[in-house]
């Protein structure tokens, strides 16, 4: 299927589910998409496998004020266009922003915060409340944070749930929010975020993950300070708005060159891990 597609449109591809996009500059880049559709549509009738129309969609993802328009067909029929999509259980909004996923993901946490309370009452076990925590609700508040990013509302609307949760851990003793988080052993969520972001910045690094680093940041070159070893360090691009500068290898670029050299420079991921744990998460003492 990929290869039914012209050259700067992209196929991708997971179990049945599948996507064609390309980056629209002109009326001519909309009609090669429309071209690379009906493609599709070829290839599914050669191989018997048509597509479901009905579940077919548009979405344009785009922050112009005047983006340019355009009605793609799939099989003589219109797509229908959205403005936000659940995709792998994230929610993606046409204009870029990432509301309405810190939004859901707070709602779903809520309520599987609320479950844990009425299930296991006041008298359950600190540990117990712990590790259904981790399990049930951290874990929604955290899925594929390398992806999304968050403003400073939409961080403490987040952070807002385990503060929640950790009284409820306490059984509501009057302690401020670091002292909870001191005896349930948990770090704050903005710790763990930029402790994700890390991890798989070095496995992107390293070529643990299949991703191509300097298409998005350039390491350093030209360094004046030759006391500080730079050889693992990037340049920080330049960005004009508030959402650039949240996109993952832009925000992480600062991060990373913080970031002590011996650290850095750790040849496996285990002991990256270890040693970044104890420096970004050192409230979080148990299992990650």
């Amino acid at each position: 299927m990929p290869d039914s597609v012209s050259e700067n449109t992209t196929v991708a591809l997971f179990a049945d589910d599948s996507k064609c996009f390309r980056k629209i500059k002109t009326l001519e880049d909309c009609i090669k998409l429309q071209a690379d559709i009906d493609n599709l549509v070829e290839w599914s009738n050669t191989w018997g496998m048509s597509f479901n129309i009905s579940k077919c969609q548009l979405m344009r993802f785009t922050r112009k004020r005047y983006p340019i328009e355009y009605s793609y067909t799939m099989d003589n029929s219109f797509l229908d266009t959205i403005k936000q999509i659940n995709d792998l259980g994230v929610n993606l909004s046409h204009n870029l922003s990432w509301n309405i996923h810190v939004d859901s993901i707070c709602t779903k946490a809520s309520k599987s915060l609320g479950y844990i309370k009425r299930v296991c009452g006041r008298q359950c076990p600190l540990q117990t409340k712990r590790v259904l925590y981790c399990a049930l609700t951290r874990s929604v508040l955290e899925y594929n944070s390398v992806v999304w990013a968050t403003n400073k509302s939409s961080c403490d609307k987040i952070e807002r749930i385990q503060k929640a949760a950790t009284r409820y851990m306490v059984n509501y003793a009057p302690l401020e929010y670091r002292e909870r988080l001191t005896i349930c052993k948990l770090s704050t969520l903005e710790s763990r975020r930029k402790f994700l972001d890390l991890c798989f910045f070095y496995k992107c690094k390293t070529q643990i993950y299949n991703i191509n680093v300097s298409k998005f940041i350039t390491p350093k070159t030209n360094v004046y300070n030759t006391r500080q070893a730079c050889d693992h360090d990037f340049n920080i691009n330049k960005c004009k708005t508030n959402y650039c500068k949240t996109l993952f290898f832009n925000r992480i670029a600062k991060t990373w060159n913080n970031l002590p050299i011996e650290l850095k420079s750790c040849d496996k991921f285990s002991s990256f891990k270890i040693n970044l744990k104890r420096l970004v998460l050192p409230s979080c003492i148990s299992n990650l």
